[in-house]
């Protein structure tokens, strides 16, 4: 009995035993079947979460882009009205690809002190981007959109949940010229997340999504936002996958939970169903066996995917060698000692250095210090020591000498692997051949040396001919002058002869009634000493004597008219004076000194003035004016015709200028005749007397003296017309400058602020 009980107690420590180990198994393989369960999945839905994290981003990328034209239209005007607005923001929504439903946008404008203000928009009145809203400088708004400003890159700049949906604040900067504007866009995110996320195959789903924006708003709180309304909403999740992605500025946070119901429900239940069934023995046998054929699987799809991972690792090897032999220098990796003993060289090493990599590698022909020109060795090594010290990336060109004797110039740039205690591991450098460039440098370096010496030589010879055409042009102006005062010269000459000529008639008249009288004295001298004398011959010589004496007071009456007048002409020329005076008798005292020149003329001159047109101003330049304009009508003006006429007209523009105009019907000018008329030393009778500076001088006296201007208006065939426009008040010069005027310098900067109407002027005699 014993023995049976010892059996019995062995047979149930056995079948417990049995038991124990079948339930362990039982669980095991239960535990297996959850866990691959859970794995397969998991990738699954990594995969799916991240196109759906992706998606939505790239969502919120589409819809920056459909608002891009909100930013183009912004920036192309300086006024938006609400109707384009308006009209484009309907053009975005009604798209077949629009991913947003009624976005709002705002223009807002910075305000002292860093604050800022929404200025226009077409969001309502109850919006929290209602148009006159202030966003106070320390605000999380007011502190982004300052950042936008800064950085020109769009941002998330607030984020705040509005009932069952959330709203995103973007902005961006609109004036790249500093003006300051930025556009402010609220966006439903709801609306997006439902256009992107929405799919059958996402059923017991749960996401949490947080937007950390990189300034916080006050009041920032996380939210849920389920994507779709699943059975089983409220049950614990078994699979939680989270996500963190950066876009505009701002942390996208997405925790994913996934329920047993997106899990693949077949799989579970067959698991529970195995643990609650108690068909420990054939559930047992079948888990084992599939378990079995499921790790033979698992560990042939490892080893075939360790080899071709190995297979990859050495394609990927050696593409990263070919690469390397494509680079147009050598790199490098070497330890950090006296020799730079080389690890790894890249197949560029046998052109720099003529030698194949593994010569070097170790050391085992050559090594690479011993290549370095002995000049250079010193200083490369204090020049890397240097920077290592100071955990810093270095550049030095060296030469080195090839394997066949040549010096070659070299350029390395490198960077050290510091382990972490500071110490150097290695070192990885990029060597370049720069002998041509450090040639050519050199070739520069001395072309620059001697660009530099004829730069010097040529400033010492412009220096020179400076000072000659300096000399030359004081040589010049010195000639001018004198031409000035020829002309000057020969105008007052003009006016002695005119004098002379005008005084001859009635001074001969009055030697002819003078010489009368003589005769006739000498007869009654005669007949008073013969004692002859007659009552007649007494009556006869007192009326003659009574006529002569008549004539003898009229002759001498005009001579002093004529004196006088001349006089007059004489002294405002010779001493500029400026006096009032009325321009008819000025113009006719002008005209009457030419009347020698007029008399045996075919040419008829005309005077038009008012009696009533007064001026003060300078008579004498004014009558140098017109007697050389008259002057060179008369002698130029008519070449090959007979005959013709001169006209001189004045009138009153207005209460404070008087127009003159000098006209005569001659042959005209040419269009290049007219655009030089005005230059010094320019006339078209050039070796036939003609110096080429009256109508120079003209232009000086006229706006240098006068204060007024002068044009003409001509045509060939057509004749020509000066216009001369005077201030009835007449500048105040100085004597100083008054005796100066018109001399070469006044008379040049006059020519030089010539307008272009300048040009339509007479040629000089």
């Amino acid at each position: 009995m014993q023995l049976s009980s010892q059996r019995r107690n062995r047979l149930r420590f056995l079948l417990a035993f049995g038991l124990v180990v079948a339930l362990g198994l039982l669980l095991a393989a239960w535990q297996g079947m959850r866990g691959q369960a859970l794995q397969h999945w998991q990738s699954l839905l990594q995969a799916r979460v991240e196109n759906h994290s992706e998606g939505l981003l790239g969502s919120l990328e589409r819809a920056w882009l459909q608002l891009k034209p909100i930013e183009v239209l912004y920036a192309g005007s300086e006024l938006v009205t609400r109707a384009e607005l308006e009209e484009a923001l309907r053009r975005i929504t009604d798209s077949p690809e629009a991913a947003l439903q009624n976005p709002y946008v705002a223009l807002v404008l910075p305000r002292s002190g860093g604050a800022w203000l929404i200025e226009d928009g077409n969001a309502w009145a109850g919006s929290y981007m209602r148009v006159g809203r202030r966003f106070d400088a320390d605000s999380a708004m007011a502190r982004s959109l300052t950042e936008v400003l800064r950085s020109g890159r769009p941002q998330v700049v607030l984020e705040a949940g509005v009932g069952n949906d959330w709203l995103l604040y973007f902005a961006s900067r609109i004036d790249e010229r500093g003006g300051g504007r930025a556009l402010l866009y609220e966006i439903p995110l709801g609306n997006v997340l439902r256009h992107r996320i929405l799919d059958a195959e996402d059923e017991g789903l749960r996401m949490r999504l947080q937007v950390q924006p990189a300034v916080q708003p006050d009041g920032y709180q996380d939210k849920d936002f389920p994507v779709i309304a699943t059975p089983g909403v409220g049950l614990a999740p078994a699979l939680k996958i989270e996500q963190r992605l950066q876009a505009y500025q701002a942390e996208w946070i997405f925790e994913w939970d996934a329920l047993p119901l997106a899990l693949g429900g077949p799989q579970y239940a067959l698991a529970d169903l195995t643990l609650g069934g108690g068909v420990l023995s054939l559930i047992l046998l079948g888990l084992l066996l599939v378990m079995s054929l499921r790790w033979g699987e698992r560990n042939s799809r490892l080893a075939a995917e360790r080899a071709l991972t190995l297979s990859e690792l050495s394609r990927s090897e050696a593409r990263y060698r070919t690469l390397l032999a494509q680079l147009p220098c050598l790199v490098l990796r070497c330890a950090n000692d006296p020799q730079w003993t080389m690890e790894f060289m890249s197949a560029r090493c046998l052109s720099i250095t003529g030698y194949p990599p593994e010569a070097l590698i170790g050391n085992r022909d050559q090594a690479y210090a011993d290549l370095i020109v002995a000049e250079d060795v010193e200083r490369v090594a204090s020049e890397v020591a240097r920077a290592l010290d100071l955990h810093l990336d270095y550049e030095l060109k060296y030469r080195i000498r090839r394997a066949d004797g040549v010096v070659r110039w070299v350029h390395e740039r490198g960077a050290a692997s510091y382990d972490e205690n500071g110490q150097v591991q290695w070192i990885d450098a990029l060597v370049f051949d720069v002998t041509d460039a450090q040639q050519i440098s050199e070739e520069l370096a001395r072309s620059e040396e001697a660009l530099r010496a004829l730069n010097l030589e040529l400033e010492l010879r412009v220096q020179r001919r400076t000072g000659e055409l300096e000399q030359s042009n004081r040589d010049l102006q010195r000639a001018m002058e004198q031409l000035v005062q020829a002309e000057k010269m020969a105008s007052l000459g003009s006016l002695v002869a005119g004098v002379a000529h005008e005084l001859n008639t009635p001074i001969g008249s009055a030697l002819v009634v003078a010489s009368t009288l003589k005769e006739k004295s000498v007869l009654l001298d005669g007949a008073i000493n013969a004692g002859e004398l007659r009552k007649s011959q007494l009556a006869d010589y007192v009326e003659t004597v009574r006529e002569a004496s008549a004539m003898l007071e009229g002759l001498l009456v005009k001579s002093g008219e004529l004196i006088s007048s001349f006089k007059e002409v004489a002294i405002d020329q010779q001493s500029m004076r400026r006096r009032k005076f009325r321009l008819a008798e000025v113009a006719r005292e002008i005209l009457a000194t030419l009347h020698s020149q007029l008399r045996h003329s075919p040419v008829r001159v005309e005077l038009n003035v008012p009696e009533d047109i007064s001026l003060d101003s300078y008579p004498g330049p004014l009558g140098q004016v017109l007697s050389n304009l008259v002057g060179n009508a008369v002698l130029h003006g008519f070449t090959g015709r007979k005959e013709g006429g001169v006209r001189v007209e004045a009138c009153l523009l207005d209460a404070d200028t008087v127009e003159l105009k000098v006209s005569d019907d001659g042959c005209g000018m040419t269009e290049h005749v007219q655009h030089h008329a005005f230059d010094p030393f320019f006339t078209t009778r050039l070796g036939q007397g003609g110096n080429g500076l009256g109508l120079y001088i003209c232009y000086g006296i006229v706006s240098g003296v006068l204060g007024g201007s002068i044009t003409l208006e001509s045509r060939p065939g057509a004749g020509t017309t000066f216009i001369i426009r005077l201030p009835r008040v007449g500048p105040l010069r100085t004597e100083e400058a008054l005796q100066a005027l018109p001399t070469i310098s006044s008379a040049t900067a006059s020519a030089s602020s010539m307008p272009s109407t300048a040009a339509d002027m007479m040629p000089p005699a």
